[in-house]
């Protein structure tokens, strides 16, 4: 099994980067998880932090396929979550946050989920 020429290329390139920023990388993506995982627990959605992650994995109720979950909060919702299943087995009724959004388009996010669960 290879990695694709160009995803090496940029990880060579990322552990050149200087150290600072790094530090300012890792508080960007802390400040993202943080503010998500708060706005989550205020609607009753308690998950584990990641500790060196920038992905957060909700676990979906029992029974709940994690494919026609992220199709329907994607429609309805207007919320992208990929689903679990789309990383192997394991990831089978799990959907797949990337903390990729400022913290306040997360907490509106963890808002349209709370109201699609109810």
């Amino acid at each position: 099994f290879n990695q694709y020429a160009g995803i090496l290329r940029m990880g060579i390139r990322a552990l050149e980067l200087p150290l600072e920023r790094i530090r300012r990388d890792v508080r960007v993506f802390k400040k993202r998880r943080d503010a998500l995982l708060v706005a989550l627990r205020r609607h009753g959605i308690v998950l584990p932090a990641p500790k060196a992650s920038l992905y957060l994995w909700m676990p979906l109720p029992r029974g709940m396929d994690d494919v026609r979950f992220a199709l329907r909060l994607a429609e309805e919702a207007g919320v992208a979550l990929a689903p679990g299943q789309g990383f192997g087995p394991g990831g089978k009724g799990y959907v797949r946050f990337a903390l990729v959004q400022p913290p306040e388009v997360l907490e509106e996010a963890a808002r349209r989920i709370a109201a699609f669960l109810d």
